[in-house]
């Protein structure tokens, strides 16, 4: 009985400690809207759901994965893998970055088909590539304040 007792007791602190845990895209929840005529619509990062309605592009909303976040010194930025990308939706990766730290601040939406075009998204064979596989298209996103403040 006192291992049965333990065990509750054991789940019920790990399940309230882990609640107490901030996520690293907590402060990046939100919608974010893009104000260029081909990118209109909005991206939705929720808690655990990513979702992007574009005017050319439609990625149903899907699970992710933080991939990377900006560290305090650095602006703002998120990089989510979408785990079950739907259908049409033709992109596995959406950064969402703060552009310039003047106010007001621009931030920009960015799509890598794959995941390895956004880890070789610095490279210089992969910056500007003519191939379709590298294209990742930027949609400039609505001013909004560091999310992490």
């Amino acid at each position: 009985m006192k291992t049965v007792t333990g065990s509750i007791g054991l789940f019920l602190f790990s399940t309230i400690a882990s609640a107490t845990v901030p996520d690293a895209a907590a402060p990046y929840i939100g919608v974010y809207r893009p104000w260029s005529r081909g990118c209109g619509g909005a991206v939705f990062l929720r808690a655990k759901t990513v979702e992007w309605h574009a005017t050319w592009n439609s990625c149903k909303r899907s699970p992710y994965k933080v991939l990377d976040v900006a560290e305090k010194n650095e602006l703002p930025r998120i990089a989510v893998k979408i785990e079950k990308p739907s259908k049409h939706c033709g992109f596995e990766v959406l950064e969402i970055q703060q552009e310039t730290r003047e106010p007001p601040s621009m931030w920009a939406l960015r799509a890598y088909p794959t995941l390895e075009s956004y880890k070789k998204r610095d490279l210089p064979d992969w910056q500007d590539s003519p191939l379709p596989e590298r294209a990742v298209p930027m949609c400039p996103l609505d001013p909004r304040p560091d999310p992490r403040r």
